[in-house]
């Protein structure tokens, strides 16, 4: 029987522990290979880990930005998410490019863009908006 990606993702964060990830790891991908849905993967690993992380009481942020963030760096982010949310967070990264420059902070389906890019767009809006 196949089994939903939601329940998928139930399940295994309810059995994710430090010892056992890679037997789950192991199953999760025959599970996923069997109903012929490997193209599904991300999208299965980012359901568990939000479902793990919010068990730990924790909110996942992620932080796109244009290259490798120090540790110094992501610290000082969590530091201020855990702040400004008042919550404990796991931090995941991503790299893209297209950003120019800055980061942007994706938590659940809240965007904060401080890249270049966005400031630009933002700008170009405003100064669109003076024209009419």
């Amino acid at each position: 029987m196949k089994k939903s990606l939601d329940r998928l993702a139930e399940i295994s964060a309810e059995k994710l522990n430090d010892k056992n990830y890679p037997e789950l790891a192991h199953a999760l991908w025959f599970e996923l290979n069997k109903s012929k849905r490997v193209s599904s993967t991300d999208v299965l690993i980012d359901k568990i880990r939000k479902i793990y992380e919010a068990r730990q009481d924790r909110l996942v942020a992620k932080i796109i930005s244009t290259d490798d963030l120090s540790a110094d760096q992501l610290e000082l982010i969590k530091t201020k998410l855990e702040k400004k949310y008042n919550s404990k967070f796991y931090l995941e990264t991503a790299i893209d490019k297209s950003l120019i420059g800055g980061i942007k902070i994706q938590i659940n389906d809240e965007v904060i863009d401080l890249s270049w890019q966005g400031q630009l767009s933002q700008l170009k809006e405003r100064l669109a908006g003076e024209d009419e």
